[in-house]
């Protein structure tokens, strides 16, 4: 982790304590403290290792604001007014930043929280606060707008409307009492118990799994601001993880009716030069502080240089050349060292000895990639393909030997890893997504293998070595086995089968976690529920700690194994959740052969509506029955529309166009006014993939947009109709279904 000047971090296991360190300026914010924020929770993202953070302030104080007297907001000059927008900027990417990493942040407040120190709470998931905190919106005091830093959406969705609004209005100093009785902060507890409480809340959210963490965060920022209960439950829906090998039914149900992945294991002997390599690898006597010492400290080191030559001969000559010039670059040079140094040159040159032709894995590899089988076809540019190897010396030499050895061009493969810079990384997963790009092939380290969406063209993924860590196994195959994939998934694993006894074994261990890994997709579980680690990182020392003992592939499995009964026994204890369901759903048939049904999601009905029949839908009909009707006398807007694509094209009047500066993104409405609405569902996803492999910035967004109840535009000519009635009037309908005499009234009103 980077050093910080302005912020301290403190790691606790799976907990980061993060300090604002200004203490003698009250912990003001400045530009340099604001850069590390920024980088730390950039970071986040990237670090799953890290699952809850905590944050404080050093000193007397949480954070007295923005330091305002910094040259970016005083210096005079041309320019000034600029330089001042772009803090600003600068300062809100925290507040961003803060909501969208996955780790959940607990705010500790004491002493007070002013301004931009408000904000740094508001952004936090759960606050805690001494007796004596204090707190305020500080931004109108200083002769700005009293929203600044998202206090002006995060206020009123933590305690309401009106209280954010006296808050925000007067920048009023909010005490720890109160702020407790409106919500705002989870408890108020004693200054010397503050950091405890914190930490212990956050070893209670740490004995949830990781992934259920995450995800719960991200739900709950999409559903913050969910249109309506439909709509929320169609989110937690989708976005449902169950870490249990026991699935509620339904939930079962319907990923059994959606396309399941194909997974496909290939073995390939070792070839002679690979097994000389292997022999000469178990003869290293590996030295520690000059000396050689048996036991686990030496199969340690033994197992470490063995990972490398799992991925590849040119990983683990990168690393034996690297550990030679160490042993070599010493002030003095013991016998032992000595030793070790001509068995690593002897290890070396079996490795050199090893080309494509010798490189056991690579030549299966090939002889897949042109079987009729497998049936890639590079040149279809749908039809792309990723390989995944945790070693960059890896992917070089692959970048390097694979186009001659498949008859491709150098632009049809490309190599992602984590060397390279934030923007390259992201423009490489862009144009791997676009369809007139030539790439084909991505070769990927594990920098991909979480939170990149590689699905778009590609459905097939290789694993050129095999992760030691279930929770990278998950995280490699999610890129194509995801939500939105239109193909069924192939996965492959490539093993090398050697008859040296001790690699032997230690292959077969590589072998389970794949298998362990395949078990819980099929059984909707967790796979880290297998280690119980549940940190990528953690899960490969245990691995390589398993090897270095000597522990037999039956052993591990059958570890394995007890510890995935110990979690499903402890789940079905605790029932989570089925006994609710079962108050609810409709009693299985029993037996094994009955069809698969249909996933739920199909028996939601699409809401009533007065308007629209099997031709059009009840969004179109009504949108061209209200322009036409309140367009009699005077035409409140240009319009035309295709009955045909369901597609209504209208030019904004003035009124709509103020309405939508503020409802719509900057980059997305027209600089004509001019907009496109369409209720096809078909039409409009080919209008987002077209805009999605756009390479101009300014046409990334769809030209056609989506025509439903909740588009500015339709809640606009909705408040037009209601207007066309004037007071005390409203539309009257006859209804067969009434009885004589009987009346029936509709009442509706706008929050």
């Amino acid at each position: 982790m980077e050093r910080f000047t302005t912020i301290t971090v403190e790691q606790r296991d799976t907990i980061e304590i993060v300090s604002l360190n200004r203490p003698d300026a009250r912990n003001a914010v400045n530009p340099v403290m604001a850069d590390e924020l920024i980088g730390y929770f950039s970071g986040l993202h990237d670090r799953p290792s890290a699952r809850i953070v905590i944050l404080r302030g050093n000193g007397k104080e949480f954070c007295a604001g923005a330091e305002l007297g910094s040259d970016a907001f005083i210096a005079p000059g041309k320019g000034r007014p600029q330089r001042q927008l772009v803090m600003q900027q600068r300062y809100s990417r925290i507040i961003r930043l803060m909501r969208s990493c996955p780790q959940p942040i607990v705010a500790l407040l004491h002493g007070a929280a002013c301004g931009a120190g408000f904000s740094l709470l508001l952004a936090s998931d759960v606050r805690f606060a001494t007796p004596a905190a204090r707190m305020n919106a500080a931004y109108i005091r200083v002769g700005v707008g009293g929203c600044d830093m998202g206090s002006g959406y995060l206020l009123p969705r933590l305690i309401g409307l009106s209280v954010a609004s006296e808050l925000l209005l007067t920048g009023r100093f909010l005490d720890a009492d109160r702020a407790k009785a409106v919500g705002l902060v989870s408890d108020v507890v004693a200054d010397d118990k503050l950091l405890e409480t914190g930490l212990a809340f956050a070893a209670e959210m740490a004995r949830a799994s990781p992934m259920g963490l995450r995800l719960t965060k991200q739900k709950l920022n999409a559903l913050i601001d969910a249109p309506g209960i439909d709509a929320a439950l169609m989110i937690e829906k989708f976005g449902a993880v169950r870490p249990q090998d026991e699935p509620l039914s339904q939930y079962h149900k319907d990923l059994a009716a959606s396309v399941q992945r194909i997974t496909e294991e290939l073995k390939q002997d070792a070839s002679p030069q690979e097994e000389a390599a292997y022999r000469a690898l178990l003869a290293i006597p590996f030295t520690q502080k000059g000396e050689h010492r048996g036991g686990k400290q030496q199969e340690l080191q033994r197992v470490g240089m063995q990972k490398a030559i799992f991925s590849s001969p040119f990983a683990a000559l990168d690393s034996t050349l690297r550990r030679i010039k160490l042993l070599q670059d010493q002030a003095t040079v013991s016998a032992d060292e000595h030793s070790e140094i001509d068995a690593l040159q002897d290890f070396a040159a079996t490795l050199r000895d090893i080309d494509a032709s010798g490189f056991s894995k690579f030549q299966r590899l090939l002889q897949h990639l042109k079987s009729n089988p497998f049936n890639w076809r590079p040149t279809d540019p749908t039809d792309r393909l990723v390989i995944f190897s945790e070693r960059i010396e890896t992917l070089r030499w692959l970048n390097e030997t694979l186009p001659e050895a498949i008859g491709m061009n150098s632009n049809q493969i490309e190599m992602l890893h984590g060397s390279l810079p934030d923007t390259e990384q992201q423009e490489l997963v862009d144009r791997f997504g676009r369809q007139a790009d030539p790439m084909r092939i991505l070769l990927c380290s594990d920098v991909a293998s979480e939170g990149l969406n590689l699905h778009y063209f590609c459905h097939r993924l290789i694993h050129f070595d095999l992760p030691w860590s279930l929770m990278v196994f998950q995280q490699r195959n999610g890129r194509v086995d995801r939500y939105g994939q239109n193909q069924q998934p192939r996965i492959v694993y490539l093993f090398t089968d050697t008859t040296v006894e001790r690699i032997k074994g230690d292959l077969r261990i590589l072998e389970i976690l794949q298998k362990k890994d395949e078990q819980a997709n099929k059984n909707l579980g967790d796979p880290a529920s297998f280690l119980r680690v549940f940190d990528p990182e953690k899960e490969a020392l245990k691995v390589a700690d398993i090897m270095a003992e000597g522990i037999t592939p039956e052993k591990f499995e059958n570890t394995l194994d007890a510890a995935q009964a110990s979690n499903t026994k402890s789940s079905n204890d605790d029932d989570d959740g089925d006994w609710l369901l079962k108050l609810f759903a409709p009693t299985e048939p029993a037996g094994s052969g009955e069809a698969i049904p249909a996933p739920s999601t199909d028996s939601i009905r699409q809401g009533l509506s007065l308007f629209g029949d099997d031709r059009q839908s009840g969004d179109y009909a009504f949108a061209i029955t209200a322009l036409n009707q309140l367009s009699k006398d005077n035409p409140i807007a240009q319009f035309n529309t295709d009955d045909d694509s369901q597609t209504i094209s209208l030019t904004a009047p003035l009124d709509l166009q103020e309405r939508l500066r503020v409802s719509l993104p900057l980059e997305v409405r027209d600089s004509n006014h001019r907009y496109a609405l369409c209720a096809d569902k078909n039409r409009i996803a080919q209008a987002i993939e077209l805009a999605r492999q756009s390479k101009a910035e300014e046409t990334s967004w769809p030209a056609l947009h989506y025509l439903w109840p909740q588009h500015p535009i339709m809640d606009w000519l909705s408040d037009r109709v209601l207007t066309e009635f004037g007071r005390h009037r409203a539309p009257v309908m006859e209804c067969p279904q009434l009885a004589e005499g009987e009346q029936a009234f509709m009442l509706g009103g706008k929050k």
